[in-house]
């Protein structure tokens, strides 16, 4: 990944299916949708590399954002918006 401002890139996770990565106001985390058999929304602490599943879902989602405030979530799924 490269820093929100553009500079430096880097690794920040290695599970294999992270897809859709939005960046959180504050930077310090990446929002991401996980695909396959355990598909979720998930966080990325960019600086530990650690994921934290935030829900579980029945069907793949796409696109997740966060508010600029930083307290709602959103994401696609194959059939309709997610909110949180």
């Amino acid at each position: 990944m490269t820093d929100p401002e553009g500079g430096s890139q880097r690794i920040v996770t290695t599970h294999a299916d992270v897809r859709d990565p939005s960046w959180s106001p504050d930077g310090l985390a990446l929002l991401v949708a996980t695909q396959g058999v355990d598909a979720s929304l998930a966080s990325v602490d960019v600086a530990t590399g650690s994921v934290t599943r935030i829900a579980a879902t029945a069907e793949p989602i796409h696109r997740p954002a966060w508010s600029p405030d930083h307290t709602r979530l959103a994401a696609i799924s194959d059939r309709r918006l997610v909110l949180m």
